[in-house]
């Protein structure tokens, strides 16, 4: 498992529920951008969860940021694409090894161990994710989310064009952006069963919850408090990335 800390103020969370699942045998690389602080944080939590979860924690810059830490990884922002364009490239170099990788962003949060759910799509020549959603929470049919992805060594052709084209539009170029520009509608078997932050909603849809993401939604903490996701251990590192207090 593999994720970006673009929302780092929530890494602890993110942790916290993992080890209250039955079952989770992934280990997890911390994939995010900031300083020896931030660094140490993310290893204080590592260590905080070390007797049932194997965390590593890397960083994608050590040089002076040319913004305010707690802005890091801002929506749309320079370092946030900076993320994006990394993020393909390790997809990229982990599946021509022949390994699968499942990358999510930290406001993903897992609910049940996802195995079950991603047996189906083990062997995919695509990418898999779920379906988008606006800011009401409508369905944007045929848009993908990469808020949470698998990618497999058979998906390797199209991770390749995919990062082909990525780096071919520049450093500010949007991961999902592009991606959609190619693939948008691709394959009902490149969309994940629906879930999103109405339990209900999921409940009546008839898929298995396993996963809730508030993407696209103004306050993503108070969206996983009101689901009763919001369970930080207390090693906090919630004055990092948390302008998304109140931002998508």
């Amino acid at each position: 498992v593999i994720f970006d800390m673009h929302t780092m103020c929530m890494l602890d969370n993110y942790i916290n529920n993992i080890l209250q699942i039955q079952g989770w045998r992934y280990p997890i690389v911390a994939v995010g951008i900031g300083s020896d602080e931030i660094l140490e944080v993310c290893n204080r939590i590592a260590r905080f969860a070390a007797k049932q979860v194997v965390l590593h924690c890397l960083r994608t810059r050590t040089f002076p940021m040319a913004i305010p830490e707690n802005q890091s990884g801002k929506a749309l922002s320079s370092d946030y694409h900076q993320i994006g364009h990394l993020k393909t490239e390790l997809m990229e170099f982990s599946t021509r090894l022949g390994v699968r990788v499942f990358f999510t962003d930290t406001d993903n949060v897992f609910v049940s161990e996802p195995s079950g759910v991603f047996a189906h799509y083990l062997e995919s020549t695509q990418i898999v994710t779920p379906t988008d959603r606006g800011f009401g929470g409508e369905k944007l049919v045929g848009m993908h989310n990469l808020g949470l992805v698998l990618a497999t060594p058979a998906a390797h052709p199209q991770i390749r064009q995919w990062m082909n084209k990525l780096q071919r539009s520049g450093p500010e170029s949007w991961d999902q952006g592009t991606f959609n520009t190619l693939f948008q509608g691709e394959g009902n078997d490149s969309f994940l069963p629906d879930y999103q932050f109405d339990k209900s909603g999921l409940q009546k849809e008839g898929h298995p919850v396993f996963a809730i993401h508030c993407y696209w939604i103004v306050d993503k903490i108070g969206c996983l408090k009101q689901l009763s996701l919001w369970k930080p251990s207390g090693v906090k590192l919630h004055k990092y990335g948390c302008m998304y207090d109140g931002q998508w």
